[in-house]
């Protein structure tokens, strides 16, 4: 995979998010040849972990269910689920990454946490942008951008988390595909929340529906 990409930003005033009291600059932004985003031992990592949920988790209609065993989030997901831990090094950040995922109507949905070593907003931002860089290179992608969104806690009173949206299309084994990811960090926590699947999925309202219905049951602690 030997193809490179230039993040170019689509807007001349750069947003920034408040990210568990971090500030995380967010750009709305497309992806040209040019600079290589990153590759090595991070890439080879994600490719295991989400080999890792696909192979097995596999169903052929949506039968939604509360999962509530991942530390600190409560997700639907649309079928059985199954969960992969790796090592990953994170721009020198060491943390261990699980994800818990399941794949429906070629629809992957997966929850990923990784500890972070600190709550400073330092190692969150590295984090952060090592996790985005590696999602891009898993997909080769040739388009994507980023915006804001927030994520609900579980008790209504507290204030919402605020979170990077991934938006993306690319290919994988010559295929066309797409990821809709959201990125938060909560003390030393930090979550990827993450539907990919065909580029066509957007064109069928029942994948449509079924990736907003996974987003809009995450609720952070």
């Amino acid at each position: 995979m030997n193809e490179t990409y230039q993040k170019v930003a689509a807007d001349t005033v750069s947003e920034r998010a408040t990210i568990a009291g971090n500030k995380i600059p967010v750009n709305g932004s497309t992806l040209k040849k040019g600079v290589p985003l990153l590759a090595g031992p991070i890439f080879r990592v994600f490719m295991l972990l989400l080999s890792a949920l696909t192979v097995c988790a596999c169903s052929p209609r949506y039968n939604w269910r509360d999962v509530q065993g991942i530390e600190g989030v409560s997700a639907t997901f649309p079928g059985k689920v199954q969960k992969a831990t790796r090592r990953v090094d994170l721009d020198g950040i060491p943390v261990s990454m699980t994800m818990t995922g399941a794949r429906v109507e070629q629809l992957t949905f997966v929850v990923g946490l990784a500890d972070l070593p600190s709550a400073e907003g330092d190692v969150s931002a590295r984090a952060l942008e090592a996790v985005q860089k590696a999602l891009l290179l898993n997909i080769a992608a040739t388009d994507a951008k980023t915006s804001l969104a927030v994520i609900p806690r579980r008790d209504p009173a507290a204030a919402a988390v605020a979170a990077r949206v991934i938006d993306a299309t690319g290919h994988v084994n010559g295929e066309p595909v797409f990821i809709s990811v959201r990125l938060a960090v909560q003390g030393k926590h930090l979550y990827e929340f993450m539907v990919s699947g065909p580029a066509s999925s957007h064109n069928d309202p029942d994948k449509r529906e079924a990736l907003e219905t996974f987003f809009s049951s995450l609720r952070l602690n």
